[in-house]
Formats: C-alpha cells, structure tokens, sequence
C-alpha cells in the first residue's frame, strides 16, 4: 500500500495530521484554492459593481455562493477544517497548523482556544515546545 496516497472522503472523525502529513496534503489545498479563487473572482467584482436590484446580482450571489460551498466541502473530505475562503486549519490534537491563501507553505499554528487571527509561527512553536506532531 502506497504511504503518499492522499485520502478523499466523507469524515465522522475529526482527522488528525502530523507536520510531514499536512504538508504532504498542501499543494492539493492549494491547487484547489487557487481554482476557486481564480473562478470566484470575476464574480466578487461582477457582484461588486452591481447594485441590489440589477436582474443578475442574485444569479450571480448564488453562483458565488455556491462556489463557496464547493471548497468548503472539497476542503471537508481532504480533512482538513475550512474557517473561512481561503484558510485552513490542520488539527494536530493539540491545535492547529494553519494556512491562508496565497502563503507558499505552511508555516504557521494556533491552539484551540484562539482563532487563525492569533496564529504563532510554526518554526517558533516547535523550537519552543518540540510537539510530537512535529516529529
């Protein structure tokens, strides 16, 4: 059985990742998020120049929308948990390694009780507390 095979599908579980396996699973987070920010762009700007009662703007809310949803359920079945477009926590079963679009890698971590906001440098944290999700 092969060891890099990622794993897609329908979780009852939380999923808990080690460093190697997060950033083993990142460029197919980011190859993903890229698509649905190069697809959803158009339609944020079409949106923003739109006013309420234009004919297209709820046509085009719903496509956004949906848009949304695809990556939220996409990010879901690889593991990982969505906070919002673009960024995505890894729980590791003592916090979370975090990644926000466009960041090239992983490189930063935030415990439970704090959100992405409060997020710590990733190599910080393991110099300080040597986590065994790091090793």
């Amino acid at each position: 059985m092969e060891e890099n095979v990622i794993n897609i599908g329908y979780r009852e579980y939380a999923k808990y990742f080690n460093l190697d396996e997060a950033k083993a699973l990142l460029p197919v987070i980011k190859k993903i998020t890229h698509e649905t920010y190069a697809t959803l762009d158009p339609l944020r700007c079409e949106l923003k120049k739109m006013s309420i009662l234009d004919d297209m703007s709820p046509e085009l809310e719903n496509q956004y929308k949906q848009g949304v949803q695809d990556w939220i359920e996409k990010m879901i079945r690889l593991g990982v948990s969505p906070v919002t477009l673009g960024v995505v926590n890894f729980d590791t079963g003592d916090g979370y390694l975090n990644w926000k679009y466009p960041e090239t890698s992983l490189s930063y971590y935030h415990d439970y009780d704090s959100d992405y906001k409060q997020r710590r440098s990733l190599e910080k944290v393991v110099s300080q507390q040597s986590p065994d999700w790091a090793g």
